[in-house]
């Protein structure tokens, strides 16, 4: 929020009567009276100020600010004198500024602000600018000064030290005249957010059909490889003298138990997806297969010495 850096000053002629330099009280109706207008003007020019979007232009029109501050009724309470200028008719002044704002005005602008931020709310903002809440009624204390001008028919007034003040009204009214765009805004980027959902959700499947597909395809080979392994084993196997076969049955059965214990271990370890299990499974026994029938070879041929 832009600080003030001017003093807010404005002159109303409210027919002091006469034409003498009478002092104007902090708790006069006159006095009171030029609060909100001075409200009026800070707030719709820090509005305007602040209320261009991203391409520059306005989300709300001269008309829709001037009609938004109009809606605040603003007012002063527990006024106070804290010092008066002893060479003029100025006095200085303490009141608590009280604005009220159409209580559908400030939930809107709560529902803009927890769009963009569900945790900056019209309750954090007042917070953060040291202004009091009670539901749609905010005070906060403010220093004014008023004096009638010289021929006593006007009073001039100025506010010090209030930006914050005038920079929450502004920034609340600005939540309220930009709910429409916020909402278009909300409403582009979950669609976008839901077509990049889509887009990754299609990117998954297909993905993930691409990989039933490898692991189908791996599957399919090394099912294959095990069958010419088993082939083979079994073929050197019969081709192993009967005698010969007898005496290492025995050890061929031992070898075949540790084999499958060797194998499940590797394929448990291998992955938890079944399929590259059993694929893992199916490797060990193709390799171990492989390995066997190189040792059952020397059994083949042998002479009348065992070799």
């Amino acid at each position: 929020m832009k600080k003030l850096t001017a003093i807010v000053a404005v002159l109303f002629a409210f027919g002091l009567g006469g034409c003498g330099t009478q002092a104007v009280e902090c708790g006069s109706e006159d006095a009171i009276a030029t609060v909100k207008p001075i409200f009026q003007e800070e707030v719709q020019r820090l509005i305007t100020e602040q209320s261009r979007n991203a391409e520059g232009g306005r989300f709300a029109s001269n008309a829709e600010v001037r009609a938004a501050v109009r809606q605040a009724d603003v007012t002063l309470a527990d006024v106070r004198t804290t010092n008066r200028d002893p060479n003029s008719t100025r006095r200085f002044c303490t009141g608590m500024l009280q604005v009220t704002l159409p209580a559908d005005l400030v939930e809107n602008s709560d529902r803009t602000r927890r769009m963009i931020d569900e945790n900056d709310d019209v309750n954090a903002l007042a917070d953060r600018n040291n202004i009091d809440r009670n539901v749609n009624r905010f005070e906060a204390e403010i220093e004014y000064s008023v004096q009638p001008t010289d021929d006593g028919r006007s009073v001039h007034a100025e506010v010090q030290e209030a930006s914050n003040v005038f920079g929450f009204f502004a920034e609340l009214l600005i939540s309220h005249l930009a709910s429409g765009e916020v909402r278009e805004a909300r409403a582009a980027e979950e669609n976008a957010m839901a077509d990049q959902r889509r887009q990754e959700e299609q990117l998954a499947q297909e993905q993930e059909s691409a990989l039933a597909e490898q692991r189908q395809a791996s599957l399919e080979q090394v099912r294959a490889e095990l069958r010419l392994a088993e082939q083979t084993i079994n073929a050197v196997w019969g081709a192993i003298p009967s005698d010969r076969r007898q005496s290492i049955l025995e050890m061929q059965r031992a070898w075949i138990r540790r084999k499958n214990a060797d194998c499940r271990v590797e394929a448990a370890s291998a992955s938890i997806e079944p399929s590259e299990r059993e694929i893992a499974r199916m490797r060990c026994e193709t390799r171990m297969n492989q390995e066997r029938s190189n040792q059952l070879r020397q059994y083949v041929s042998y002479g009348d010495d065992g070799a």
